[in-house]
């Protein structure tokens, strides 16, 4: 179970040692007895908790492919990443690519740095607004506050 932490399923299995049975822990932690059963040979072996993903954060998708993501989601009015999904599909299947799912179209949309998308979205003034640190106002008339 991912609710537990490695110090916790060591536990479970040091108690089966000192002999309680499976299944009566089982029941009080609400693991199944084969999950439990898998912990303890991992114990064994001294690899309690898995290795991450080698490839977790990463994207096998082609830079072409990239770049047309950012440059549809820059566009003014910002367009849905459903919209993104469907027009990046078809100009991967027009190039003989394979097209990149829904999820890795979110991610880079999201990874678009805000500064960027505030640009693109309402302009130099929404830039401003947002980002300059300090705020400058405009008066019509002298003295004016």
């Amino acid at each position: 179970m991912a609710h537990l932490s490695d110090r916790q399923k060591a536990e479970l299995v040091r108690q089966h040692q000192d002999g309680v049975p499976w299944t009566r822990l089982a029941e009080h932690s609400g693991v199944a007895v084969r999950t439990l059963q898998r912990w303890a040979a991992r114990m064994e072996t001294g690899q309690l908790s898995r290795a991450p993903r080698r490839d977790k954060g990463s994207t096998r998708i082609d830079a072409e492919l990239v770049k047309a993501i950012e440059a549809l989601a820059v566009r003014r009015p910002a367009p849905t990443i459903a919209y993104i999904h469907r027009r990046v599909g078809d100009i991967a299947r027009d190039r003989g690519l394979s097209a990149p799912g829904y999820t890795t179209v979110r991610e880079i949309v999201h990874a678009l740095a805000p500064g960027l998308t505030a640009l693109a979205d309402g302009g130099d003034a929404a830039y401003r607004d947002k980002f300059e640190l300090v705020y400058r106002r405009t008066t019509s008339a002298p003295n004016e506050q």
